[in-house]
């Protein structure tokens, strides 16, 4: 397991001094798609649980998404869930539905879903498959089989008879009787018990209980048991008593329709196979489901079955039991998205895992496949370029494919490639010659890709990985992982190497063109060349110290980046720049710390491309006009955490039909204990706070002057303002005693370390607004958030409960204000 220094802290807290003060992110609808770790019905509602793990960080590897379908899986929605870890099984009583997740125990909702409530003390016994049975909730887990029988409030171990260290793959039941599907180093095989769980036996006679050979798959009718093995599914007909092959090849999952039978069988792909007379003969029933999606999971609501997939596909449904398959997949976002690729009005992302090609032809508010042609059994799309003649995409070990229907089929266009050609990371275009860019070098093709020949500049005796390459007035720059930028005037004859400016060795992840200029994407930050790649200059000003740039996207002076850690863990966040990268913001606002691949601008909207989240989209600058003017000014006075005092000018910022604005950059100048000028960016609720320097034993009151508001769509119109100028009503005053608590906004956790269910928080405010509590990990997933409402100024008081459910580490308590960080601390869990 890695370790996770203090360092992570410093990179979350820098990053909570960005505020979000544009507009908001939004997630599209697609493209659809997710890798399913749970399916389940309940009457006519569908539960779905996707995994997502590169939510904030790859090391963690289990943070999940619960959805719902009330409309048999036309649609899916979100839930209003708070637990992180990926859901792994289903199962309800009565009214009352049950979750078991990876890292956060069981949880139940009473409302079908709506909202979700943890059950005490689960998270310790680690739980997978849930079952209910006479109104028993049986839970299989890491460490044998448990059971509830008073809805979930307790449960106690029900093992007696499994072996030692018993690991609870699946549970059945047939009638009252359980079935248990347990892998242990002391006896793998089946086990059932007749007495609701108080003991077990096994029922192995005929099966093959060796090291590797269970799979875990369990199902039932109405007279039959069947079971999953390495060599095929078994069935028994007497409860167990003795088992015969029903089927010959390595399967998986099994589920049981009446006297329908399926399997997930490997061959050579996880493929659906279906037997009709009860596992007596199989036929192949995958149709429509492509062979490198996995399907596994299947549930029924009647005579409709759904599949569940773990390659990116997510759901398939069913109406012919089985004989043909179609997506069911609407509003399951959680695609891996590698690229996207702006073409006129249409939109092509390209996705990493199987998901393959998909377009958007309104503006990403509604996504459809486009991946006709391309290999079934892989469908990893790297990029995209264009000619007057072909769309072109880049895959990983398929090489490239062209269209000449923009998107609507495929052909391959290999002819030269190398094996490791065949692995693209990038594509351009100079005049009618198309290059790729690949780990065996630079390949170009003067044809439309009928035949590539090696393009590439060499290192000592070998070709560099190229990981990106772009054409600007007639040279080629390519980018590399290790080697840095080289630039060829000869269409890929020689190439020189170029870095001057860029930290050496530092990763090259993107390369675009601006008009003349070029604008890199770096391990060290952004850096933009005016002279074709000869020379680099940083534009850093703004960005955290640790500012490794995945992707860049520009239009005119404004640019949008995507900031990690020097080591891909942490998404540190999205930045903008509106001077050409002479300063940045934080530009975050709608969307947690995703791990955003790939930027793109299309007319005026930022598209991102998530790890897991699929396709996001902000916009630049509203493409509304009107007019501006200041709805309010209040000037206070606050003591820094230096002892020093200053300023402070908080101000709303309305439009014509006094309405917040957004974005809007406000200038002002400042007189009284001290004078200057002060900037600032109203957030989503048109409010920013303007503050002075920092001066020791201040004389008088600050005045705050409003001198422009700016923002593209939109005028200034002073004559409109409430107000224009206001001061300090009370200029400098001193405090004591409790008051000496609101010279700064302040918060404790008390006791600290936590050891029990509880603590207090204590917050001081020095002005009014709508708070929230928010908590992190230390894997900076949040695993709180709480409304505190409207608050005064003053020192508040408020109870945090279920510490108990929380695993022993260091978390980051965060307090917002109006959507701006105003305080931080931290506090221990010790158990």
């Amino acid at each position: 397991m890695k370790t996770i220094s203090t360092s992570f802290f410093s990179i979350l807290i820098f990053l909570f001094y960005f505020t979000d003060t544009y507009a908001q992110w939004q997630q599209t609808s697609g493209p659809a798609g997710g890798v399913t770790t749970a399916l389940y019905a309940k009457g006519d509602t569908l539960f779905c649980g996707n995994f997502e793990h590169y939510t904030l960080t790859n090391q963690g590897g289990n943070a999940g998404t619960l959805y719902r379908s009330t409309d048999h899986g036309q649609h899916w929605y979100t839930d209003s869930s708070n637990f992180i870890g990926e859901p792994l099984s289903f199962t309800h009583k009565g009214s009352t539905v049950f979750v078991s997740t990876s890292t956060d125990g069981i949880f139940k909702s009473t409302d079908n879903g709506t909202t979700w409530n943890s059950l005490s003390g689960t998270n310790s016994i680690s739980p997978g498959t849930l079952l209910t049975v006479s109104g028993v909730i049986y839970v299989g887990t890491l460490n044998g089989v448990y059971k509830s029988t008073d809805n979930g409030n307790t449960f106690i171990n029900a093992s007696v008879g499994l072996p030692d260290y018993p690991g609870i793959l699946n549970l059945a039941a047939l009638g009252t009787t359980l079935y248990a599907s347990v892998s242990s180093i002391n006896g793998n095989g089946i086990y059932k018990s007749t007495n609701n769980a108080a003991t077990w036996q096994a029922v192995n006679n005929g099966l093959p209980v060796t090291e590797w050979a269970i799979n875990g798959g369990l199902a039932t009718n109405a007279t039959t048991v069947f079971a999953s093995f390495a060599n095929g599914v078994y069935k028994s007909t007497n409860s167990g008593a003795s088992w015969t092959l029903s089927n010959d090849g390595f399967t998986g999952q099994v589920f049981a329709l009446g006297d329908t039978i399926f399997a997930s069988v490997l061959d050579p792909y996880w493929e659906l196979y279906k037997s009709s007379n009860d596992g007596a003969t199989w036929t192949p029933s995958s149709s429509g489901i492509p062979p490198s999606e996995e399907p596994g999971i299947l549930v029924n609501i009647g005579r409709e079955i759904y599949a569940g997939t773990s390659l990116y596909g997510s759901v398939y449904r069913t109406i012919d039991m089985g004989s043909s398959w179609q997506p069911s997949n609407i509003g399951l976002a959680e695609v891996d998205v590698k690229t996207i690729f702006p073409s006129g009005n249409t939109i092509f992302s390209g996705s990493l895992s199987n998901a393959g090609v998909h377009a958007s032809s309104d503006g990403g508010n509604t996504w459809i496949p486009s991946g006709n042609g391309l290999p079934d059994d892989y469908r990893t799309v790297t990029s995209f370029t264009q000619n007057s003649s072909y769309l072109f995409t880049g895959m990983l070990f398929r090489g490239v494919y062209r269209s000449s229907n923009n998107g609507n089929s495929w052909s391959p266009s290999t002819t030269g490639l190398t094996v490791f050609g065949l692995y693209i990371d990038c594509l351009t275009t100079q005049g009618t010659d198309v290059y790729a860019g690949t780990y065996d070098g630079v390949f170009r093709s003067t044809d439309n890709g009928n035949h590539w020949t090696i393009a590439s500049p060499i290192i000592g005796s070998s070709r560099p990985e190229v990981t990106t390459i772009v054409s600007i007035a007639g040279v080629l720059v390519a980018g590399t992982p290790i080697n840095g930028i080289y630039r060829s005037t000869n269409n890929g004859a020689t190439w020189t190497s170029v870095n001057g400016g860029i930290p050496v060795a530092s990763p090259i992840h993107q390369i675009i063109v601006r008009g003349t200029d070029l604008i890199a994407g770096t391990g060290a930050g952004i850096y933009i060349s005016s002279d074709n790649g000869i020379t680099w200059t940083a534009k850093n000003n703004g960005l955290p110290n640790i500012h490794n740039a995945r992707t860049v996207a520009a239009k005119g002076d404004t640019l949008v980046t995507s900031i990690y850690d020097q080591n891909y863990f942490v998404a540190v966040g999205n930045f903008i720049s509106y001077n050409n990268g002479a300063s940045w913001s934080g530009f975050n606002a709608g969307m947690d710390l995703f791990a955003v691949r790939y930027l793109a601008i299309s007319n005026n909207i930022v598209f991102a491309g998530t790890e897991n989240e699929s396709i996001w989209k902000n916009e630049l600058s509203p493409s509304a006009s009107g007019t501006l003017h200041v709805a309010s000014q209040n000037v206070t006075h606050l003591q820094a955490s230096n002892g020093k005092f200053f300023g402070n000018d908080k101000v709303k910022v309305v439009d014509n039909n006094n309405q917040p604005v957004g974005g809007v950059t406000v200038n002002a100048t400042y007189s009284g204990p001290s004078s200057g000028s002060a900037t600032g960016i109203t957030n989503n609720n048109g409010i920013v706070k303007l503050k002075t320097t920092k001066i020791a034993n201040p004389v008088g009151a600050w005045c705050f002057t409003i001198t422009n508001l700016v923002k593209n769509g939109y005028a200034y119109d002073a004559s409109k303002n409430v107000s224009t100028t206001a001061c300090d009503p009370s200029g400098f005053k001193e405090f004591s005693g409790d008051q000496e608590s609101l010279r700064a906004d302040k918060i404790s956790i008390a006791p600290n370390p936590v050891a029990g269910n509880n603590a207090n928080i204590t917050y001081a405010l020095s002005s009014t607004g709508n708070v929230f509590l928010k908590i992190f990990d230390a894997r900076g997933l949040m695993v709180k958030k709480i409304q505190l409402g409207d608050e005064s100024i003053g020192i508040h008081q408020f109870v945090l409960n279920g510490i108990d459910q929380m695993q022993v580490g260091i978390y980051l308590i965060v307090l917002e204000e109006n959507s701006n960080v105003i305080v931080q601390g931290r506090f221990m869990v010790v158990k």
